[in-house]
């Protein structure tokens, strides 16, 4: 016996299987992502705070889209991190829907990231490798040596969501996102010969908790761009809905067992 074999993610199988085995968990996907595209086509807005939090979800939306197009083919794994990053720019939506942060603030943030980046590489360069870029890489650093990037926890914090932060934050960074055993244990098979083995192959049991985790993040996402761009209320009561359905299905899956 091989001690590693690989499946293929890309048999056209594997998606309609998905389909036929989870229907319900992909129709409310498919219902979380016409929610969150409706919110955005009722909202009009040229403000600061308006169109960042815009920019923000829209790299919400295409988080989850991409989420579920990675759930589908068994790659749940994969799914989850992208989950993570929802829940990272949901931080940004949920401070600025609570007037923690402003654009500006952002913006900072943003520029204070990549001061920070390019200290790290000034280290390791000399004048005579590109002295143009050296000088102008250089000159930013000095001109934005007061700004700071805004971590994670401090957003969440902000946002009010330190439970979310605490809880399936850190549960997708060390199940998912970080290079942990336990993110890589799923290809570990045992076998009852003692020939371990590694496949790598779609984790096709994992797609409930992928699938529930995105709707999760987006759902949130939903309710902090709504408090900004404060739409209707009907999709006040769409949100709600949607996390009534997200309970029911969590019931039914118990994906975190």
């Amino acid at each position: 016996m091989k001690p590693y074999e690989i499946e293929d993610f890309f048999d056209p199988n594997i998606i309609e299987e998905q389909h036929e085995k989870f229907p319900d968990l992909f129709v409310f996907a498919r219902q979380c992502l016409d929610s969150a595209t409706r919110m955005v086509s009722l909202f009009n807005s040229d403000k600061d705070k308006q169109t960042t939090a815009s920019v923000m979800f829209a790299r919400c939306i295409a988080h989850f889209h991409g989420a579920i197009i990675l759930a589908e083919r068994g790659l749940s794994i994969e799914s989850m991190t992208l989950s993570r990053a929802i829940y990272e720019t949901t931080f940004v939506l949920g401070a600025l829907a609570e007037n923690e942060i402003t654009a500006e603030d952002l913006l900072d943030s943003d520029y204070g990231n990549r001061k920070k980046m390019g200290s790290a590489l000034l280290k390791i360069t000399t004048e005579k490798i590109n002295s143009d870029h050296h000088n102008k890489l250089g000159k930013f650093i000095e001109e934005n040596n007061e700004k700071k990037p805004i971590g994670f926890a401090l957003l969440a914090q902000k946002a009010k969501m330190q439970a979310v932060y605490d809880g399936y934050y850190r549960h997708l960074s060390h199940f998912a996102a970080h290079s942990s055993l336990t993110a890589a244990s799923g290809y570990f098979t045992e076998q009852t010969n003692g020939q371990d083995q590694v496949i790598f192959r779609p984790l096709i049991e994992d797609t409930p908790k992928a699938i529930l985790f995105a709707c999760s993040a987006i759902i949130l996402a939903c309710a902090s761009f709504e408090k900004i761009a404060q739409t209707n209320l009907e999709i006040n009561a769409e949100i709600i809905t949607r996390l009534d359905q997200e309970q029911a299905l969590h019931v039914k899956y118990n994906p975190l067992r």
